[in-house]
């Protein structure tokens, strides 16, 4: 394969010649022939930066006659926001220092739509070896830069969802400290550090250091024992958070690796479900609830969807209350406390006898109720919605809440209780990420995480 430098190189003296002659069967190409040929355009600029020489692939890129633009400045196509960038990019050449990296801008197509360009060039030379302009090679890489930007719209999105999810995606090292090199907003409510605490590099603090002791090695050994038969692991352990509260995290991760198999790093997530080992008999025989946060409430849900029949649709939601973190900030964490036991006491107002609520995480609350038919799911949560367009009165202090609703209809049995609070936690995390006052129903073809809930014993 000819390097495009060596190529321009080739053509650099091709637009002083009349090279073009009648090609016989089994004569070789000429240059010219060859420039026609290309899907580059080929140009040539005086040091004025006027057009010399264009190709016939000119008419196609930008809707001009090649002819027509003989001795126009280049400048004169170009995107005005783009000008002075192409100008100090060409000007390196009346000093014979190229630039090492093609250039990509706008040109303005006769039709007036924008056509994105990569621009390749060599200086090319008088007699006495002065420069005399530049010979190089246009490509129409619109198609690409669409993709490209939808891919980066794409991975912002990504990036957001990933921000409001309530657990924390990682990826890291696979050393005894799980050295992290990437993190997700969900470490915050998680762990209690900032992501950056937890991405430092250093020795102060290792995601390891929140380990409980007991589960260190456990936890070791299962991700070896798991990345050594190339299949993903999930698994339950303790962490302690940075204000010292123990909570149980379920993980489940996949090892990454090159493509001769090489380890690259570990990716995954990691949930708090110190809630839902709540629904453990033995966890909940050793638990003093705490009737302001309702935990029992928060067990009865799990019980009903662990008990499940089939019988009738169940719906599920999971409501998280957005402005939560400001309203904090603001009044205390009292008054957000007696905040969200006002919710709940709101909605067992709305609710019917058969259904059920409590706060499940410190800004979020879980409901289920059953429902006659699936098709009634979204006027309930509409209706569920517009309880909260006006404000919450908490000691003769008004709040508005802005409310995400992530919700879904069971309708088969047995529903797993840990997959299902899985589910919901990614379709609340969804709706926060769109801006916040949102619902987002749980689509079972697009998220397809599964977890099992008879690993590790549970």
């Amino acid at each position: 394969m000819i390097e495009l430098r060596t190529f321009l190189n080739w053509f650099k003296d091709l637009f002083h010649q009349e090279m073009y002659k009648p090609k016989r069967y089994g004569q070789s190409s000429t240059p010219h022939e060859l420039a026609e040929q290309i899907r580059h355009t080929l140009f040539q600029l005086d040091l004025e930066q006027r057009l010399q020489h264009l190709s016939s692939q000119w008419n196609q890129l930008t809707g001009y006659s090649p002819t027509a633009c003989f001795g126009e400045s280049l400048f004169k196509y170009i995107h005005p926001s783009d000008i002075k960038t192409v100008r100090t990019w060409i000007r390196q050449y009346a000093h014979a220092s190229p630039p090492s990296a093609p250039l990509h801008f706008r040109l303005i197509h006769q039709q007036g739509h924008v056509v994105w360009v990569e621009l390749y060039a060599n200086p090319w030379f008088d007699k006495q070896d002065n420069v005399a302009g530049i010979t190089g090679t246009l490509l129409d890489i619109s198609l690409q830069r669409q993709q490209a930007q939808r891919q980066d719209a794409t991975n912002r999105a990504l990036i957001t969802i990933a921000d409001h999810f309530s657990g924390m995606l990682f990826r890291c090292r696979n050393n005894h400290n799980w050295t992290m090199e990437y993190v997700s907003g969900g470490c915050n409510d998680l762990t209690g550090y900032a992501p950056d605490d937890l991405m430092r590099g250093d020795s102060q603090l290792s995601y390891a250091q929140l380990l409980h002791k007991d589960d260190l090695q456990r936890v070791w050994n299962e991700v070896q024992s798991c990345l050594q038969d190339n299949r993903p692991w999930r698994l339950a352990y303790r962490i302690t958070t940075a204000l010292g509260q123990e909570k149980w995290v379920w993980e489940q991760g996949v090892g990454i690796f090159s493509s001769n198999e090489e380890l690259l790093f570990l990716e995954g997530v990691i949930f708090d479900i110190t809630q839902a080992k709540l629904a453990d008999p033995m966890f909940r025989n050793t638990t003093l609830f705490n009737n302001g946060t309702n935990h029992q409430k928060t067990t009865k849900i799990i019980d009903a969807i662990d008990s499940y029949t089939g019988e009738q649709p169940l719906l599920l939601l999971q409501m998280r209350i957005d402005n939560l973190h400001n309203l904090n900030f603001t009044y205390g964490s009292e008054y957000c406390d007696k905040l969200m036991q006002q919710i709940v006491r709101q909605l067992e107002q709305f609710l019917s006898p058969n259904c059920l609520c409590g706060r499940y995480h410190t800004d979020q609350i879980l409901i289920s109720t059953p429902l006659l038919e699936k098709s009634h799911a979204e006027d309930f949560v509409q209706q569920l919605r517009s309880r909260f367009l006006g404000p919450v009165s908490i000691n003769d202090v008004d709040s508005y809440i802005s409310l995400s609703i992530g919700w879904l209809v069971a309708l088969d049995s047995p529903i797993s209780i840990y997959q299902t609070l899985l589910n919901l936690d990614l379709a609340v995390s969804h709706a926060a990420s769109l801006g916040g006052g949102k619902s987002q129903q749980f689509d079972y073809q697009l998220n397809n995480i599964k977890i099992s809930a008879n690993d590790n014993g549970w």
